[in-house]
């Protein structure tokens, strides 16, 4: 097996650069690393116990080598301690700088799109159900762009999911912008109040942003607000501690007052 920690991944001047190259077929490039195709020869383990000798078939799995040690760290916490969502793809293993994932067949949801005309129901329940078992599970980036939603033989699977646990995003902005573009999205509103007007309800009380530059002041916003939050918290813990101690300075002085 290839030393992933060997290959190194860095940002470039428009791309990410792969340093000390692998054979591995690149499958592609994103904002914070590369995915690599693996396979593995059939093989046969041989054990004392001749119930325990097998074979195991031919194996294809993903690797993806992060360019910011940060990043993998962030996405491993992620895809580790969610392996019981279903769509959520299967870890077989995790390094400083990589993770090595189940193989996804299937083409992704946005080349899907490209090719039907309409929105089926299906699909939108689909989404729907991820982007509810997000929230319900405590993901704080609440999304499902379609080009990271992989149409497997077992269900859909998500893929990139860095900033899941870190960046607050309570609309699903770049899936309403996909589907737009798509003319997909009114379908998908209406269909989702249909299944479940409560959520219909929370995605449409403002405005959905429908260009790049309406979702950042969107998400910006919510940062802002989360921000604004834990600075909120922090000048109060920091007052309270001072009133503590302004407290705890009067008593020593009235005790020092009356034994003079």
């Amino acid at each position: 097996m290839k030393d992933f920690k060997s290959i190194k991944v860095t940002k470039g001047v428009k791309t990410l650069e792969i340093d000390n190259p692998t054979n591995y077929p690149l499958i592609g490039m994103g904002a914070q690393g590369a995915v690599f195709k693996l396979s593995e020869d059939k093989f046969v383990k041989i054990y004392t116990d001749p119930l325990q000798v097998r074979m195991e078939a031919e194996a294809l799995r993903f690797v993806k080598i992060y360019g910011k040690p940060e990043h993998a760290a962030q996405e491993n916490k992620v895809l580790l301690s969610s392996q019981k969502l279903s769509f959520i793809p299967k870890v077989d293993e995790t390094g400083s700088n990589y993770v090595l994932m189940e193989n996804l067949l299937g083409p992704d949801l946005n080349t899907f799109l490209k090719k039907h005309p309409a929105l089926s129901e299906d699909i939108t329940r689909r989404l729907l159900d991820i982007l509810t078992t997000m929230k319900k599970s405590g993901f704080k980036q609440i999304d499902a762009p379609v080009r990271h939603i992989i149409l497997t033989n077992t269900g859909f699977k998500m893929v990139d999911h860095v900033y899941s646990f870190s960046r607050v995003q309570e609309r699903p902005l770049e899936l309403f912008q996909n589907l737009h573009e798509r003319n997909f999205l009114n379908s998908f509103l209406e269909q989702v109040k249909t299944i479940d007007p409560k959520t219909h309800a929370e995605w449409t009380k403002t405005p959905i942003p429908l260009t790049n530059a309406e979702a950042e002041a969107n998400g910006g916003s919510n940062r802002k607000k989360e921000s604004r939050k834990r600075t909120s918290n922090r000048k109060r813990e920091h007052n309270r501690k001072k009133g503590s101690h302004r407290k705890h300075e009067h008593h020593h002085k009235k005790g020092h007052d009356r034994k003079k």
